[in-house]
């Protein structure tokens, strides 16, 4: 399992590239607001983490929950939007229009493919 800043990081981000303290933690509370229902363990992973993003790179969201909650929430939402539809574009970007960059949500197994760092966890509110 990954730890917190991920394998081999240096010297973890304590905000996402791009963002100031502010900014962070107002999109935290808006991604805890929309998606905490799914687990607590949310975190910024990818580029604007390792700080390597360039100005129109997204943001990746994790949210990290355990085998047993990523099966159930399979389970429960099997029927989510397809790709590419009109529905999937609208939840996709309903946090782009409020913070200016793409935002890609995963819910992600512990232990999984996906759970790497470097990490930067979501400050609670």
């Amino acid at each position: 399992m990954a730890d917190a800043d991920g394998p081999g990081a240096g010297a973890p981000l304590r905000v996402p590239q791009g963002m100031t303290p502010e900014q962070f933690r107002s999109f935290a509370s808006a991604v805890r607001n929309g998606a905490g229902h799914l687990g607590s363990d949310i975190r910024v992973q990818g580029s604007r983490t390792a700080g390597t993003a360039r100005p129109d790179s997204d943001i990746d969201i994790a949210i990290r929950v355990s085998p047993e909650r990523f099966n159930q929430l399979i389970r429960e939402r099997f029927g989510t939007p397809n790709p590419g539809s009109a529905k999937e574009h609208t939840m996709l970007h309903a946090l782009e229009e409020r913070f200016g960059y793409p935002v890609d949500i995963s819910v992600i197994r512990e232990g999984g493919p996906f759970d790497r760092g470097p990490w930067v966890p979501l400050p609670n509110e």
